[in-house]
C-alpha cells in the first residue's frame, strides 16, 4: 500500500514541475528582452545627431507628454 502512495504522489507533482519550468522559462526569456531593450535605448540616447542620421534616426526617441490647450490654466485655477 506504501508503494501505491508514493506513485501517486509522484504523479501528482509532475505536471506542477513541469508548469513551474514553463513559466520560469518565461519570465526569464521576458527578463532577457528587457535588458536588451533597455541597453538598446540606453545607446540610442548616447549617440550624437550625426551618429543617428547614419543608423538612420532622425532624433533620439524621448518621452513627449503631449496637452490640452488650457490644461494648465485649469489646472492652476483649481489650485
Amino acid at each position: 500500500m506504501a508503494h501505491a502512495g508514493i506513485r501517486f504522489y509522484y504523479r501528482a507533482s509532475k505536471p506542477l514541475l513541469g508548469y513551474n519550468l514553463k513559466s520560469m522559462g518565461a519570465i526569464i526569456a521576458a527578463l532577457r528582452r528587457r535588458r536588451r531593450t533597455v541597453a538598446r535605448r540606453r545607446v540610442i540616447a548616447d549617440l550624437t545627431p550625426e551618429q543617428l542620421k547614419d543608423i538612420g534616426y532622425a532624433e533620439a526617441p524621448r518621452a513627449l507628454l503631449e496637452l490640452e490647450a488650457g490644461l494648465i490654466t485649469d489646472l492652476m485655477e483649481w489650485r
